[in-house]
């Protein structure tokens, strides 16, 4: 009988090994090809469009999971939200209350997911990984295995070689997964705390937690959906007003503020600071190779500290230009709450409008020059800062990485490099692609639908930002007695189907237009 079971048990070990190995061969075949013959800009589109359409398809199953809902969602709204929740655009199609709880954590996964700092950082650990080493190596017996060329041991927590010394390849790679884990550890600290903190908040502020209770909304998944929007730089929350009914929660606003800064214009300080600590408190060589070299690994979110210096100052400058031109024209106009809080909601606002969406005040009401000013913040891309003009040639070179050698180009490539459009040419494209759909609208509703409202909308889906003027019935019922009802859905959501369509294109390649920087055929002689 043990004779037999010995045999069936290593017949079964045989075959599961077998199968394990080709398994192993075929997930890095697989890799390989993806890595290798995919154009990145192909795998990234790739990677939206799937997971917007495995969000989509979770939004629909639960449809139906809020109790005493009386509204019935539409398939295409929900695949709306499923890409604006997944690429950071945050412009919604349907009113948030309308979504059960369960569709709120399918959003909360999509923005998490979706959002740069966890993508940067997962895509640098996805490099890191080496998949031969799935494969198990066959042992025979009475045969010792050989050693690796370089063996690695963990004593303490620390990475040591032995035997071999670590040359700069292997110091490479070393890094890029120290950064990749510093990254990444970042991301799921600030979330974490941060949820914390907007949970004790809502516990500790009863008039707060009134709010929530009034709507009938969780405090837990509001604590955690506020925070994951507002790291990713969605914009999205659970209610219809945003952040405008807690405009006078002062001590919130300034833990979203946080929020906000460190997950999109102050993320390169941030993780600059983190190494910093980490080469202090623990010394090792990854961590001092990261403080010097770090900008080299090709991440496009480390700078060299003189760059981060140069980026925070103007990332401060950008938000106190936005404040004061919020203070001269629009001061007056917002009443009813002390200075402190205004302020605070003024800063809010500004803080806001790079890349982030979230709104404390009625942005349809605000002066055209006021929007004017967000357009173009909303146009910037995150990382735009001023520098001595001595020092613009070694910045340009230190993240463009032109002192590695440069691969070879292919003739598509070259070809393309000609042909692309300089990149407010495709915004020009979208408003008048969309003033073309929308052309009715435009005539029978030109308080609501007017150019300056979609050039607005589309800078905010092309930057991925979320701001939105939203639609008014007052201002229709001004010039006609058509029946309108009210919502919180964004000015897009009142769109036709083909404008509807177009916006979507827009966040998809706001999110790739880092691929598209124009064509270098274009040039401007006066």
């Amino acid at each position: 009988m043990n004779y037999y079971l010995m045999n069936f048990l290593s017949w079964w070990y045989l075959r599961t090994a077998y199968f394990h190995k080709r398994t192993c061969d075929l997930l890095k075949v697989a890799y390989t090809l993806m890595a290798w013959h995919l154009h990145p800009f192909c795998l990234l589109l790739l990677y939206f469009i799937s997971i917007s359409l495995l969000g989509f398809i979770a939004l629909v199953l639960f449809e139906h999971a809020k109790p005493g809902s009386s509204t019935s969602l539409g398939n295409f709204d929900l695949f709306f939200m499923s890409v604006s929740a997944l690429t950071s655009s945050s412009l919604a199609s349907v009113n948030m209350e309308d979504m059960s709880n369960s569709q709120f954590w399918v959003l909360i996964f999509l923005m998490f997911v979706g959002g740069e700092a966890f993508l940067s950082a997962v895509t640098l650990l996805f490099q890191c990984l080496d998949f031969s080493a799935l494969v198990p190596r066959p042992e025979l017996p009475g045969v010792p295995r050989l050693p690796d060329t370089t063996d690695v041991e963990n004593v303490g927590g620390a990475v040591t070689t032995t035997n071999v010394a670590m040359d700069d390849e292997g110091m490479t790679k070393l890094a890029m997964k120290c950064l990749a884990n510093v990254a990444l550890g970042f991301c799921m600290s600030v979330n974490l705390l941060g949820s914390l903190m907007v949970f004790a908040y809502f516990k500790v502020i009863p008039s707060a937690r009134r709010i929530l209770n009034q709507k009938g909304l969780n405090v837990v998944t509001f604590s955690i959906f506020t925070t994951v929007s507002s790291f990713a730089n969605c914009g999205f929350f659970p209610n219809n007003e945003n952040m405008v009914v807690f405009r006078e929660d002062s001590g919130l606003l300034w833990m979203v503020i946080g929020q906000i800064l460190v997950g999109n214009t102050l993320y390169p300080v941030c993780l600059t600071l983190v190494i910093w600590a980490l080469m202090k408190c623990f010394p090792r060589k990854e961590h001092e190779y990261l403080w010097k070299k770090g900008h080299e690994l090709g991440y496009s979110h480390l700078f060299p500290w003189r760059s981060t210096v140069y980026l925070t100052i103007s990332a401060v400058g950008f938000t106190v230009v936005q404040l004061i031109m919020f203070g001269f024209l629009e001061w007056e106009s917002v009443s009813g709450i002390s200075f402190y809080r205004k302020f605070v909601a003024g800063l809010f606002q500004s803080v806001n409008a790079r890349h982030a969406g979230e709104m404390a005040f009625d942005l349809s009401v605000f002066s055209p020059a006021l929007l004017v000013v967000y357009i173009v913040m909303m146009y910037l891309p995150p990382y735009v800062f001023l520098v001595p003009l001595s020092a613009v040639k070694t910045i340009k070179d230190n993240h463009n990485g032109s002192s590695k050698k440069k691969k070879k180009k292919k003739g598509v490539e070259l070809i393309m490099q000609y042909l692309l459009l300089p990149q407010v040419a495709y915004l020009v494209v979208f408003v008048v692609l969309v003033c073309i759909t929308e052309r009715k609208q435009l005539r029978a509703d030109p308080l609501n639908f007017n150019v300056l409202n979609i050039v607005f909308e589309l800078s905010s889906a092309y930057g991925n930002v979320g701001l939105t003027t939203g639609y008014s019935c007052r201002r229709l019922q001004e010039i006609t007695d058509r029946p309108c009802r009210d919502s919180s859905v964004s000015f897009s959501g009142k769109w036709s189907v083909a404008g509807k369509i177009i916006i979507l294109v827009v966040m998809f390649f706001g999110r790739v237009k880092k691929f598209t920087a124009g064509g270098k055929a274009w040039v401007t002689v006066m």
